[in-house]
C-alpha cells in the first residue's frame, strides 16, 4: 500500500493534508491519468510532437500515435 495526499489531486475539495493508503493499482491508474492530462495540456499548449517526446521521455512516433488514436476515437463520436 502506498499513500497519496488527497489535497494533492482534489485542491478545491482539501485544502490542507489528508493522506490515504491505496493499492499499486490505484496508484498506479491515478499517475496514468495524471500522466494523460498532461499529454493532453502540452498539446493544447501548442507543444510540437518533439516537445511533447520529450517532456514525456517516450519516441516521437509514441506520441504521434497516441494523437491518431485520440483522433480516431473522436471521430466515432462526432
Amino acid at each position: 500500500m502506498k499513500k497519496v495526499n488527497l489535497r494533492d489531486l482534489y485542491p478545491d475539495v482539501y485544502k490542507n493534508d489528508h493522506f490515504v493508503e491505496v493499492t499499486e493499482d490505484v496508484l498506479e491508474t491515478i499517475r496514468a491519468a495524471e500522466r494523460a492530462e498532461a499529454a493532453y495540456d502540452r498539446y493544447y499548449l501548442g507543444m510540437r510532437v518533439s516537445e511533447i517526446a520529450t517532456a514525456e521521455g517516450v519516441d516521437q512516433s509514441r506520441v504521434r500515435d497516441s494523437i491518431r488514436r485520440g483522433l480516431k476515437q473522436l471521430a466515432k463520436y462526432f
